[in-house]
């Protein structure tokens, strides 16, 4: 009787503890004030899925930079971005396929914001040997 005792609490030892690590490995980790003031550079921003995560970031209070090739569609997304939160929200025109576009707009976020938190690579880039 004592060895079926024991098994039972046991087995509710081991249930108990695979519940708690299930409801551990699976909670959401995320804390959104993580990213107010944090300093975001976004590229792909003119249009589609970077310029949702502009207006996303801007929601949390981030501080972007963002960038694209086309420049008054980058005004449009700086101007919304301030309206949903953004502490600050700044743009760079070029391409990010061209070495010196890249410098400029990495320059550009150490003079605005003096560091960089997010580094968010959305733009489709070349590859080499491309016409």
């Amino acid at each position: 009787m004592q060895m079926m005792s024991w098994l039972v609490w046991g087995s509710i030892g081991v249930l108990l503890g695979a519940v708690g690590l299930g409801v551990y490995w699976s909670r959401d980790g995320f804390d959104p004030e993580s990213i107010r003031g944090a300093t975001v550079v976004i590229t792909g921003c003119s249009s589609g899925i970077g310029e949702e995560m502009a207006y996303q970031y801007a929601r949390l209070g981030a501080k972007i930079l963002i960038t694209a090739r086309r420049e008054n569609r980058l005004k449009e997304v700086v101007a919304k971005a301030k309206s949903l939160g953004a502490q600050e929200a700044h743009y760079v025109a070029g391409d990010m396929g061209k070495a010196e576009d890249c410098e400029r707009t990495i320059q550009t976020a150490k003079e605005k914001f003096g560091r960089l938190d997010y580094l968010v690579l959305n733009h489709a880039g070349s590859s080499v040997g491309s016409k």
